[in-house]
């Protein structure tokens, strides 16, 4: 089975027709450009889409490596695929995790529930949403979350140990 993620970035479709099928999804793109690729995932009750820019693929949840002194949100490492990456939780289910690149680096990221992966219609009047459903849905601010995590990460690396004193 073909990641859907290749396909909402334009891959071609596995069938033997996928030389066609991207034709085709190349003409509609351009016929009607409002349209973003991404996933799309439901934490708790709001939803949130995640960018195929950012979004490389679903999988489901690792077993993931707590690491001391870490802020809650880093959940900890995993392994994925031979490589190491950090897990980050956006909320609290655990089934799946949707592997995202930010700033050169792989993440995972936890705590949603993925709703549907595939193109969706920008919203008209605020081309930074989506539309899914009737619903105007924001995106992840993978950028703000990140930056959330590594500030708790360094305040708790550098935090001044009490010693206790020489005498």
């Amino acid at each position: 089975m073909q990641d859907p993620l290749s396909v909402a970035r334009g891959a071609p479709c596995a069938a033997s027709n996928g030389i066609a099928v991207r034709a085709l999804v190349e003409r509609e793109t351009l016929k009607n450009d409002a349209k973003r690729g991404g996933v799309l995932v439901r934490v708790q009750d709001a939803l949130w889409f995640i960018p195929a820019s950012s979004a490389i693929r679903v999988a489901s949840a690792p077993r993931v490596t707590p690491v001391p002194g870490a802020p809650p949100e880093l959940l900890g490492i995993a392994l994925h695929a031979g490589v190491v990456l950090p897990v980050i939780a956006i909320g609290p289910a655990r089934a799946e995790m949707v592997i995202c690149r930010h700033a050169g680096e792989l993440l995972g990221v936890v705590g949603g529930s993925v709703v549907r992966s595939g193109s969706f219609d920008v919203s008209a009047d605020r081309p930074d949403l989506i539309e899914y459903l009737g619903a105007r849905v924001h995106s992840l601010d993978l950028q703000a979350i990140y930056a959330h995590v590594q500030g708790g990460v360094r305040s708790h690396i550098s935090a001044p140990r009490s010693s206790p004193e020489r005498q």
